[in-house]
Formats: structure tokens, C-alpha cells, sequence
């Protein structure tokens, strides 16, 4: 083609391939290897991975097969990439929840940096992909202009053609140059492939209809630009496309830039201030000055930024006003431990509209006067050894044990428990007693690959604790028994074997949860639920009588649900809670012994597993709501909140509200009201709110709106944040806690103005009808 624009005569060297950036660190790839090269700048910390799907992103299941270095470069042996699919690159943000995907692999849990900022770590997630036909190569250069061919052939185009589609929208000369390493050699293409980049993260779902036209309105856009805004690293205007009328809008945006100066001050001052603390120490105030940390070119005004998170509760408040930010005692006792401080700066566009955040982390830690205890490798491995000689197949009964107590060593005192900190695999059980003897038993439910974490601590006699990893081996294919559909309403059936439940109540702030049982007695239907009040009760507790979330404090929510996994033998247990119960039409006509008082108990949502094995939601006192959960699921668990909730999900959330109360032969009951809020989650990282008008009486809508993002918390859980843009800007966090057939029950709770509410269950769901069907027998929220 003879087409030439300004771009094409920019160029001031010749092409001569993909030789990357010339860093003499760089070794000369021997002829088995390949150099990927990740640019948009130069990427480092970036995902090369195989698109097994070829849905143009990184899933969780796809191999990982390098990350980027500093130069935004990797090297691979070609065998990796040889005929196994398309190879991209992923580009991830501070806080996404891939870091801890990467985590998992064993790969350095670091958000991708774009070399063009000096170190800044990227705010937007987004994957780049190049054709298969440039791996045959050496040198592969991966960035978003070899992403539009790969977009075109997605879309059913041969390469040929989608080469020369492309070459046309970019007016380039040359085919070579879509692929070439464009950083130093050509400013307008770099131009071209930033605003791609930040296009694409803008509209990822209909990005793969338009990528010509983006790429066409792009060149247009930079052929206007002045030398300066195309030396300006942060100037990366967004390309939008109007439905209505299929035009392009641009709209000029630079991103919010860190001073690197600035933050390494707030670092060494911060590092230097803690250097020698110990746990026995009073945390001293610290007054950080965060003026010059972010600047934004889009506004005159400062740049507005707030406090994200400080993990974890270690002893230590922060405070902040106009751009001061003080650290202090919070009055509790200092812990030891890695500190991390996220700051969150809005990203205003030329219209002043929020268009994101970018996250900066400052890090310390407060050493301990206690040597924690340490783990004996050579005994780990062996261990190790012994796990990956297991057997364990599907639908099979497994049981098998090993003892950690020579393992852990303490050097100045001495073990004084052993805790299972993380294990999830449906169907398994895993205990460890005082003597450090750790049980695995159960009938795994489904075959998996191998790499499920156990992760197991030890807590010496001055509360240090230290946890080590280990790795199961795959669980076989197997048996898996059909699943049956459940019969309409309570049933005989429910009591015939006296199985053990967990339960929990979805009453607001009122987070009781504990041990139940469908008990036949002597011919005589009773439900059971927790102990009572003659004897300390071990078989119930309450998550919202505390905030604070720990793995090392027993009163703490986690180690509160911890507990309660740790206690067996309810069928035994002789203080049970029991009530009367007749079936009446499907539903329990339930009276507690000796109040004289009876309760209509409901079944609203019913689920059996593969196993057999129920859960339900059901109402009591006409509108109170619980979950039954007769599974092996504990009562401590977090399941992966990105399987649930991921760009896209229109999520419909149960909404309880107290009135007042009431009393009952329980004492104060409260009174409860319902509404359906939906949540739409997008790419962009944001979300939208609104009630659902169905059946109700509440006197305005309800929309509203803001940020979502999944975040790992420090024992490796995800939590869900959604903070408010409006209103009173509440963050809302969420632990998904199991998975009821259709519905997630949550562990939930928020934070605003005037502080944190009580955690709380919480019931959610994409399937909008199942959520309707559940609120057709509840009582309306009327305000």
C-alpha cells in the first residue's frame, strides 16, 4: 500500500524487527527461547499467559508462562507457547484480585507498572494479545496495536486480511510496524497505542466491534496533538463511541501522576519513624505530608485523595485533614507485623468527570520483643513428601493424618496451639488437635487439580504464631451421584436422620449463628438450635458482637466462626436447645419448651447438592429470615468472590431493614422489612445501584453508585468493596461465606460517617427470580 500519514514519516530509524529496548543487561536468547516484549511504555510486572479460550483475557484456569521484567521484557523456552493458543499479555491494577491468582502460582503478586511513569503502577486492568503467525519469531512484541489484529482475527478474520484491515486504520506504511517496538522510535504511534490502551479498558465489551474505527479516530486525535502532549506520559485522551448515532467522542484525560520523589521522602520518613518499634512499644505520632505527592493536569484544583485501607488492625489509628495525614496509638496494644497504608487519588477527565483512582502503598513494619516460632524445613518437606503421595479420588471416603509438631520450633518458649488457618476443598474436613496431629477425612464431591493450600499455624505461649503452606495432590475423577430435586416444603424426610445443620440468622446487626438439628425423639419431631442457658453455650455465637477481624484474637469474628468448626458432637450433647415441631401443609408449627408460645417456620428457597446433602433458606416469626446448611461447608470460609462477582454480573441483594421490636418468648425480637437492591457491575471499575420495584410500598427509589473492586486480605480471603460516590460515600465490604444453590449468603458490614456497622448475613443473587420468589413471602419495607 502507498498510503503515508504523519505517523509513517515520523519514524527517525529504521525497523529492524523486534530488538526491544537495547538494555545491554539483556542476554542474547539462546535458539530454544523466545523474547516477549509488553508495551504500551514498557510493562513490567505483566502476565504473559496462553488465551486456552480465546476469549481475548486472562481466566484463572489459563497457564501463566512468564512475567515481565523491569523492561517490560520475558524470555521463554518456545516449547511453552509452541501450538498451544494465543499468547497475551495482562496488564494488573493495585488491589486487583489476580494478585492473588499470581500468589497461588507462586509468582511475584505485583501490579503491572508502565515504564512511561517511572515506576506507577496502573490503575485499569486490560489484556493485550498479538496473532499466532508472530510467534514464530524471536523477538514478539505484545501492545495494543498487535491487540487489534488479534482482535480482528477473534472476530472470524484470517490474519492476512485483519494485517492489512489494520494497517489501513493506522495509515501505516509498513505491516512491520504493528508489530515492532514502537517506544523511542516513533512518538505518534506510542501516542496511538496509549490511548488504545485506555480505549479498550474503557469499553472492554464492545471494544472487538470497533477496534478500526477507535484505531482510525485515534491517528485522526494525534495528528492534532503538539510535541508536548506527545511527550506527556500522562496525557491519554479516551475514545467513546456514542450508541445512538455510532460517533466517537474524545475525551481529553490525564491520569493522575505519583511524584516518585515525593513518595520515596514519605517512605524513608515513615520507615525511619518505625524502624525500632517493638510490640511492647506505644505507636508515636506520625504527620505525613502528602502535598506533593499527586498532581493531575486536568484541574487547577488539589488533587483529592483519601485513605483506601490500613491493614491490618495492629494498634494503630490514622486521621487526616486538607492533605495531612497523622498515624497514632489507637489506645490498644501495638502488634508486630508488616503495616501497609493504600492511598486512593480521584482521577478527574477535562469534563471533571471521576474517571478512577490511583493507589499508592507505603509499607513498614513493628518488630516483636517474642521470637514467633519458626518452621523446621527439612520436616516440611518430608512432610510434603507424604502429601503427594496421597490418593484421594472423588466420591471415595478419604481419611488420612500427619503431625506438624516437630515442625514448628520455638526458640524462647514453647507451642501452645495448632489452627488450620485456610482449607477448601467440598467435601474434606481438615482439624489438627493440641498435640499438633492434623485429620483430613470426608468424601470429596468433585475431581480437581492438584495445588488446594492447606495452610496450618502454630501459636507459641506468648501469641507470635508462624503458618506454613501445603499443597494437596489431585483429587480423581470419580463417582459423582445425580442431583435430585428437592420436594416443595418441610417433609417427614427432614427429620428421618437426625442430621447436624449449620444456621444462621439474616436479622440486620443481628448475626447469630450456631449448630441445628431436625431431631426425631421417641416418635416425637423437635428442632433444636444451639444449647441452653443452663450451661456456657459452645454450639452458637454471634458475628455481630464484634468488628474487628483477626486470626489471632479468640474474640474476633473469624476465630468466633473458627471456634465454632473446632466443636463436634451436637448429636450428643445433652443441653440442646429443643422445641416441639408439627408438619402442617409443608410447613413447622415449632413451640419451645416451656414458653408456651409457637412459630410458623417457612421454607422459601430449597437446594440439594450432588451429595445429597440440603440447604435452605427459611422464615420464622413471619419475617425473620435463616440459612440451613447441612453440608460439610464450615462455618469459617471465604470462597473466591471474583467467581461471583466479576464485570458484567447484574446482582440482586436482599435488603433487611429493622423497624423497631417486638417482644417473643425469646425476649426482644426485631422487626424486620425487606427490599431488592440490584447491582450492576462494570469493567471500568464501577457500579451502579437501584431498587427494584417489585411489590413495594417504599416512598422514592433508591440509585446510587461508585467503585467496586476485590481485594485479598492479609490471610488470603476476598473481600468485595464497594464505595458510594454519593450520598453519605459508604463502603459497603463483603465476604461471600457459601453458596446455597443460586444464592450467596454473605458476611457484610459497612463503614461511613459514624463508623462501622455490626458484620451481618447477607443473602444475594444473580438470579432475579429466585430473589423475587423469596420476597413474595416477606413483610415490605414502607419507608
Amino acid at each position: 500500500m502507498n498510503k503515508k500519514t504523519l505517523l509513517a514519516a515520523s519514524v527517525a530509524i529504521a525497523l529492524t524487527g523486534c530488538n526491544g529496548s537495547g538494555s545491554s543487561e539483556q542476554s542474547t536468547p539462546s535458539k530454544d527461547m523466545v523474547t516477549i516484549t509488553a508495551i504500551d511504555g514498557y510493562l513490567s510486572n505483566a502476565v504473559v499467559f496462553i488465551d486456552q479460550n480465546n476469549d481475548g483475557n486472562w481466566n484463572k484456569s489459563e497457564p501463566v508462562i512468564a512475567q515481565t521484567n523491569s523492561d517490560g521484557k520475558a524470555q521463554v523456552e518456545r516449547e511453552k507457547i509452541k501450538d498451544k493458543g494465543l499468547i497475551g499479555i495482562q496488564i494488573i491494577a493495585e488491589g486487583s484480585p489476580k494478585l492473588n491468582w499470581l500468589e497461588e502460582l507462586g509468582l511475584d503478586p505485583q501490579a503491572t507498572i508502565d515504564q512511561d511513569l517511572k515506576g506507577q503502577t496502573l490503575n485499569r486492568e486490560v489484556a493485550l494479545m498479538t496473532p499466532i503467525s508472530t510467534l514464530k519469531n524471536k523477538n514478539v512484541v505484545i501492545s495494543p496495536l498487535s491487540d487489534l489484529v488479534a482482535s480482528r482475527v477473534r472476530q472470524g478474520e484470517s490474519e492476512d486480511v485483519a494485517i492489512e484491515a489494520v494497517q489501513s486504520a493506522l495509515g501505516v506504511e509498513d505491516s512491520t510496524e504493528i508489530f515492532d517496538d514502537y517506544v523511542g522510535k516513533n512518538k505518534k504511534l506510542h501516542k496511538v497505542a496509549q490511548v488504545l490502551t485506555v480505549s479498550k479498558a474503557d469499553s472492554r465489551a464492545k471494544y472487538d466491534e470497533m477496534v478500526l474505527k477507535i484505531a482510525n479516530q485515534a491517528v485522526q486525535h494525534v495528528e492534532t496533538l503538539t510535541d508536548e502532549q506527545l511527550e506527556d506520559a500522562t496525557y491519554k485522551p479516551v475514545i467513546t463511541r456514542d450508541d445512538n448515532n455510532d460517533s466517537f467522542t474524545v475525551t481529553e484525560n490525564h491520569t493522575v501522576k505519583v511524584n516518585a520523589d515525593a513518595l520515596a521522602k514519605l517512605q524513608a520518613k515513615l520507615s525511619d519513624k518505625t524502624k525500632s518499634l517493638m510490640d511492647t512499644d506505644s505507636f508515636p505520632v506520625i504527620d505525613l505530608d502528602i502535598s506533593d505527592l499527586f498532581s493531575d493536569k486536568d484541574t487547577t484544583a488539589p488533587v483529592a485523595w483519601s485513605v483506601d485501607s490500613l491493614s491490618p488492625d495492629m494498634g494503630i489509628q490514622i486521621s487526616y485533614r486538607e492533605n495531612i495525614l497523622k498515624l497514632s496509638s489507637n489506645g490498644e496494644a501495638l502488634k508486630a507485623g508488616p503495616v501497609v497504608l493504600t492511598l486512593l487519588a480521584d482521577d478527574f477527565n477535562s469534563d471533571n468527570k471521576k474517571v478512577g483512582k490511583q493507589a499508592v502503598t507505603l509499607q513498614f513494619t513493628v518488630g516483636t520483643s517474642n521470637k514467633a516460632p519458626v518452621v523446621d524445613t527439612q520436616e516440611k518437606t518430608e512432610l510434603q513428601d507424604i502429601l503427594d503421595n496421597w490418593y484421594i479420588q472423588q466420591g471415595d471416603v478419604f481419611e488420612q493424618s500427619f503431625s506438624v509438631a516437630a515442625m514448628f520450633k520455638d526458640a524462647d518458649g514453647a507451642i501452645q496451639s495448632y489452627h488450620i488457618d485456610q482449607f477448601n476443598l467440598e467435601g474434606l474436613v481438615a482439624s489438627v488437635d493440641k498435640q499438633g496431629l492434623v485429620r483430613i477425612t470426608g468424601v470429596p464431591k468433585h475431581a480437581r487439580q492438584s495445588g488446594t493450600k492447606l495452610v496450618i499455624s502454630a501459636k507459641d505461649n506468648k501469641g507470635a504464631m508462624t503458618s506454613t503452606v501445603f499443597s494437596l495432590p489431585d483429587v480423581k475423577e470419580g463417582y459423582q451421584p445425580p442431583v435430585t430435586e428437592p420436594e416443595n416444603g418441610f417433609t417427614q424426610a427432614l427429620f428421618d436422620d437426625n442430621r447436624v445443620w449449620k444456621m444462621g440468622s439474616l436479622a440486620d446487626s443481628d448475626g447469630e449463628i450456631g449448630y441445628a438439628m431436625f431431631l426425631q425423639n421417641g416418635g416425637d419431631y423437635q428442632f433444636c438450635w444451639g444449647g441452653n442457658d443452663e450451661v456456657p453455650d459452645a454450639y452458637k455465637t454471634n458475628i455481630s458482637r464484634k468488628t474487628d477481624w483477626s486470626l489471632t484474637n479468640p474474640q474476633s469474628v473469624q476465630q468466633m466462626l473458627v471456634s465454632l468448626d473446632h466443636v463436634t458432637g451436637y448429636v450428643e450433647y445433652e443441653h440442646k436447645r429443643c422445641g416441639s415441631v408439627t408438619l402442617n401443609e409443608g410447613k413447622l408449627q415449632f413451640t419451645l419448651d416451656g414458653a408456651g408460645e409457637s412459630v410458623v417456620m417457612e421454607r422459601l428457597y430449597h437446594h440439594v447438592d450432588a451429595e445429597g446433602q440440603e440447604q435452605l433458606i427459611m422464615k420464622a416469626f413471619n419475617d425473620e429470615l435463616f440459612w440451613l446448611d447441612s453440608s460439610d461447608t464450615p462455618f469459617y470460609q471465604s470462597a473466591q468472590v471474583d467467581s461471583f462477582v466479576y464485570p458484567g454480573v447484574e446482582e440482586y441483594r436482599l435488603m433487611v431493614e429493622q423497624t423497631g421490636v417486638t417482644q417473643s418468648f425469646d425476649g426482644e425480637d426485631p422487626i424486620l422489612q425487606y427490599s431488592i437492591l440490584m447491582n450492576r457491575f462494570k469493567s471500568n471499575g464501577y457500579y451502579e445501584s437501584q431498587s427494584i420495584d417489585y411489590k413495594t410500598q417504599s416512598k422514592d427509589d433508591f440509585f446510587t453508585g461508585g467503585q467496586w473492586r476485590v481485594i485479598q486480605d492479609e490471610f488470603g480471603n476476598e473481600l468485595l468493596i464497594q464505595q458510594e460516590s454519593s450520598e453519605d460515600q459508604k463502603k459497603r465490604h463483603r465476604y461471600i461465606n457459601r453458596k446455597i444453590g443460586d444464592v450467596l449468603v454473605g458476611i457484610s458490614w459497612s463503614q461511613d460517617n459514624g463508623g462501622t456497622s455490626l458484620p451481618n448475613y447477607s443473602l444475594s443473587s444473580d438470579n432475579k427470580q429466585v430473589m423475587l420468589d423469596i420476597m413474595d413471602n416477606l413483610p415490605l419495607i414502607q419507608e
